[in-house]
């Protein structure tokens, strides 16, 4: 009975465990602009299966998006809060769709770190 529910009980934790381990790649990257400037990041061209979101919002912006242009390739705009310096963090993710598992996966995650001055 106690290896019984041993076994239950591994089975609910791992039922439970978060199949978006890290197996992507991570991108990390620290940009620096002016708190009068617009930056934009090229994603890179995406398929009709494939995309990208913002799994972590910056938190001092006024634009902080996700564009996908005509030719398929998906742009990310920010720009600051008026008056603000400092430091802003944007998490991005690509994802896309897997045939062999019928699931969308995520393959890359884009962490940036945006330092703001005047």
């Amino acid at each position: 009975m106690k290896n019984l529910l041993f076994l239950i009980i591994i089975f609910v934790i791992q039922s439970c465990s978060n199949d978006d381990k890290t197996n992507y790649t991570i991108t990390e990257q620290t940009i620096s602009i002016n708190n009068s400037e617009n930056f934009e990041y090229d994603l890179g061209y995406f398929g009709d299966e494939e995309g990208a979101n913002i799994y972590t919002q910056a938190e001092h912006f006024e634009i902080s998006e996700l564009n996908r242009n005509e030719y398929q390739q998906i742009i990310y705009t920010y720009k600051t809060q008026d008056g603000f310096t400092g430091a802003d963090f944007v998490e991005i993710r690509k994802s896309g769709y897997n045939i062999n598992t019928g699931k969308t996966i995520i393959y890359e995650a884009i962490k940036l770190t945006i330092n703001v001055s005047e």
